[in-house]
């Protein structure tokens, strides 16, 4: 298999890296941003009662429920894998 060295490759790998390059500092704009949004336990447990709501009615659904809320309450508060966006919209944005 032979490389074109002619420009047009080089050209195309210029381009790629280019796209490459703006999408990683707009992630890590995104990741900055999302840190610096302080989320307070109150906010986190509306966001929780919203995403994933405990059913009224007794019964499996409503155990479910139960249970991975206090699953994700659970990781949220405890987990050291959490730590570093717990109490920021990224932890939000990690459900």
């Amino acid at each position: 298999m032979r490389h074109r060295m002619d420009g047009w490759r080089i050209d195309e790998a210029r381009q790629a890296l280019s796209v490459v390059e703006e999408t990683a500092d707009e992630f890590a704009e995104t990741l900055r941003h999302l840190f610096s949004v302080v989320v307070a336990d109150r906010q986190w447990f509306s966001f929780l009662d919203a995403w994933y709501p405990v059913p009224e009615e007794a019964g499996g659904a409503r155990t479910i429920a139960s249970r991975v809320r206090e699953e994700l309450v659970e990781v949220y508060r405890r987990d050291v894998r959490a730590c570093i966006w717990r109490g920021s919209a990224f932890g939000w944005c990690r459900r």
